[in-house]
């Protein structure tokens, strides 16, 4: 348990740390954007002060192997977590994606696009029908598209900020 020390200062006794990482757990379960294990390691990684080992997740969440495996797979899949090699040490860890919350919102205007896709596309059928089924998949996609611009907005204000952080 040495090693849990060396990521997570102190993680018993951190209360702030802690409560975080259970508040964030229970967020994205209440939200219904990702399992609450999935939200916990997600928490420990971004209050964790350098990479942690699936192990050492373990540990700090007092959960099995498989549910942090099954969640840190989950992170990476999203681009949350990024797998780094722990320095003197022949394992790897996990830390949180250095573009993790520019990832989401590349993630969220790929489903922001097929929503308005999918409007565009009945539209076309219905061959320029004048009904309240047109009325509403025309607001449907305008709304859809009206969201992809401001989404982009934010990809372009993620993109200054990282030529200010370097």
């Amino acid at each position: 348990m040495q090693e849990a020390s060396r990521a997570i200062p102190d993680a018993q006794n951190d209360d702030a740390r802690t409560e975080f990482i259970e508040a964030l757990g229970f967020l994205v379960e209440g939200i219904r954007w990702m399992p609450r294990m999935t939200g916990r390691v997600l928490g420990c990684l971004l209050v964790a002060d350098g990479p942690l080992t699936q192990a050492e997740l373990r540990d700090q969440l007092d959960a099995s192997l498989g549910a942090v495996s099954t969640a840190t797979r989950t992170l990476l899949d999203k681009r949350f977590a990024l797998r780094v090699s722990i320095p003197g040490s022949r394992q790897t860890g996990l830390i949180i994606h250095p573009d993790a919350w520019r990832n989401m919102e590349e993630d969220g205007i790929a489903g922001v696009q097929s929503y308005a896709q999918l409007a565009l596309h009945t539209l076309g059928s219905l061959k320029g029908e004048d009904s309240p089924a047109t009325a509403n998949l025309q607001k449907m996609n305008d709304y859809f598209v009206e969201v992809e611009k401001r989404m982009r907005g934010i990809m372009q204000w993620f993109d200054e900020q990282k030529k200010l952080e370097q």
